[in-house]
């Protein structure tokens, strides 16, 4: 179960996370972040959103990893998080970044309607959730190569996220697979699916992320679209983990 805090000392536990991670918020995001902590940890003791249920396990592994990806962002991008769950990265990035469209996309309908009350509770303009799967959705109109950003985390292998999640981005656009010690064995078995899907590594990242009793490494796997998609991916999802690419 969450253990309550007052709103300050909420904050406090926030700002002394992003900081030691070297993230720095815009003016009254930190504000923001501390409503979402007390709204998550609260929903979850009746309604199971998210393992993590405390207080420092929602600042340094929902908020501090989702802000990670505030570098390789850009004002004015359109970003869409699959498999968002509750909204993370979602969230957390539509409070840091207003001028980023925010779009979190889950197959859950408690989750992703957790995260749209969120957002109108918060006052975010730029946020909007849809409930449905990545492979009916990005099979064609109106999602289908239309976002500048994907990110994904915790939801697959890099070779079924591939599949997943480059229907969704435009040429020229990027697709943000958010991983950890895993990441250079999956991008080695990714190979065949980031050809025939239209990808290419631009880039592998490695964070750490620390808090107050533990270390983590983070990795940050940069693909950028360099093709369209064939209009045959995404496959049916047991085909995709069954024989994936």
């Amino acid at each position: 179960m969450g253990i309550a805090m007052s709103l300050e000392e909420n904050l406090n536990l926030i700002n002394e996370t992003l900081d030691s991670n070297g993230i720095k918020l815009r003016e009254s995001a930190d504000v923001l972040l501390a409503r979402l902590s007390e709204r998550l940890i609260a929903t979850n003791e009746l309604v199971n959103l998210t393992s993590i249920d405390t207080p420092e396990g929602v600042a340094l592994l929902h908020f501090a990893d989702s802000l990670t990806l505030l570098p390789y962002l850009e004002p004015g991008e359109t970003l869409l998080d699959v498999g968002s769950g509750a909204g993370f990265p979602a969230l957390p990035i539509a409070i840091a970044m207003p001028d980023v469209r925010v779009t979190a996309l889950d197959a859950t309908q408690k989750k992703i309607a957790f995260a749209a009350d969120a957002a109108v509770d918060l006052g975010l303009r730029n946020f909007s959730a849809l409930c449905g799967r990545a492979e009916e959705l990005g099979a064609g109109p109106p999602y289908r190569e239309r976002y500048d950003v994907v990110t994904a985390r915790a939801v697959g292998k890099l070779n079924i996220l591939c599949e997943l999640c480059l229907p969704f981005v435009r040429v020229g656009g990027r697709f943000i697979a958010m991983k950890s010690l895993s990441a250079a064995e999956e991008i080695a078995q990714a190979r065949q699916a980031l050809t025939e899907t239209g990808g290419e590594i631009a880039e592998n990242i490695t964070l750490t992320l620390q808090g107050e009793d533990e270390e983590l490494t983070r990795n940050l796997i940069i693909i950028q679209k360099i093709a369209p998609t064939p209009k045959i991916y995404p496959r049916r999802y047991s085909q995709i983990t069954k024989n994936p690419l």
